[in-house]
């Protein structure tokens, strides 16, 4: 049985998703300081807030100038931002969107440019097809639902565990739901999981319908797959005064952190803006010396709970900070370096808390990865070319 209060965020890994793009600038083939461009959606997002943050951390390693310009959520910015650091001649793009549609402006005028573009912050999925990307850094989902039911299986014991099923065409959903049950098939056999679905419920609907659940039989345990499922099923737990239940949802919103600060949320499962950051620095670094790079780049998501955000005493790398948990790294949260296990970690046993964990980049641990020059091995091995 797992820890009962896991208060780790987690550290970036590389997985292929599909068949990689070879970079190599002029700047880094002639010795010359790299200059990498930020362009992100907003700063008023704490999780885009710590994004701006990794990043400029591993800048700062690595030693190269990052020149970091907010849209303020809006595309026409995010078009004017990028055309600006296209003329101050910066070697590559780091974008984290405004929007997969409105945002294919600002990457075009980069890729007409010749201005290699990396994204970062979340999967546009097949919405950029008409513009050219080296590669995606996403949230590996998956890992995500594994670490929510880690969580959720030392809560619920050899309880029941009901999950709320999001509609099949969402991806992010669907992912989540895989690594949850995964890791309860494998880790958590003691426990019952039972299901009951939500797609195409509206939040009334949906309360009512957990309403019945929670009637018809003892539920210990919820594993939601957003922040909307996750408080419509509070709510409905509230109304039909059933305590008791330990709820661990996903997604961060200002809304499910008062819950979870409140004591009414077990744990929210979120991704990691300083790792988005931090590691799409490092891949755009790389990229500029010439590594081949994957498609898409997967970093873990991490967990917040009571105790892990009483915690967040420190920015990136203090131990005195007061501020969002949300947007930065902490003793024990994300860039720390210090976690262990689940899919796609590289190295590790049962999941969360069974395994060990060598590398990645942003772990401060690690051999290969973005920058170092020696990458040798696979998904997720923490070794690769």
């Amino acid at each position: 049985m797992y820890r009962k209060s896991i208060t780790l965020l987690l550290i970036a890994m590389l997985i292929v998703a599909a068949l990689p793009l070879v970079g190599q600038s002029t700047a880094a083939a002639e010795g010359e300081a790299l200059s990498i461009g930020l362009s992100v959606s907003t700063l008023d997002d704490p999780m885009i807030a710590g994004l701006r943050d990794g990043a400029q951390t591993a800048a700062s390693d690595l030693s190269v100038n990052l020149v970091v310009m907010s849209a303020d959520g809006s595309v026409d910015t995010e078009l004017a931002n990028v055309q600006a650091l296209i003329d101050q001649g910066v070697n590559v793009l780091v974008i984290a969107p405004v929007d997969p549609v409105g945002s294919q402006a600002a990457i075009a005028a980069a890729n007409d440019a010749g201005i290699p573009v990396l994204l970062t912050g979340f999967d546009p999925n097949t919405a950029m097809q008409d513009v050219t990307v080296v590669s995606t850094v996403v949230p590996n989902e998956v890992q995500g639902g594994w670490l929510a039911a880690s969580v959720l299986c030392e809560a619920v014991g050899s309880g029941t565990a009901l999950e709320l099923v999001g509609d099949a065409e969402d991806t992010v959903a669907q992912a989540r739901s895989e690594g949850f049950n995964m890791f309860m098939s494998q880790q958590c056999a003691d426990a019952t999981v039972v299901q009951m679905a939500t797609a195409g419920l509206d939040r009334d609907t949906l309360i009512n319908n957990f309403i019945d659940e929670l009637n018809t039989q003892t539920i210990n345990g919820v594993f939601a797959y957003n922040d909307t499922t996750t408080l419509a099923a509070l709510e409905a737990s509230i109304i039909a005064r059933k305590g008791g239940i330990a709820f661990v949802g996903f997604d961060a919103s200002d809304d499910a952190m008062a819950a979870l600060q409140q004591g009414r949320l077990q744990a929210i499962v979120t991704p990691v803006g300083w790792l988005l950051g931090t590691t799409g620095v490092q891949a755009a670094n790389a990229y500029l010396n010439g590594t081949e790079l994957p498609a898409t780049i997967q970093v873990q998501l991490g967990v917040l709970n009571v105790e892990s955000t009483a915690m967040f005493r420190g920015g990136p790398r203090s131990g005195s900070f007061e501020g969002d948990p949300r947007s930065g790294s902490f003793e024990g949260g994300p860039g720390s370096g210090n976690f262990e296990g689940g899919p796609g970690s590289g190295n590790f046993e049962g999941g969360p808390g069974s395994g060990n964990f060598e590398g990645g980049p942003g772990s401060g641990n690690f051999e290969g990865g973005p920058g170092s020059g020696n990458f040798e091995g696979g998904p997720a091995s923490g070794n690769f070319e």
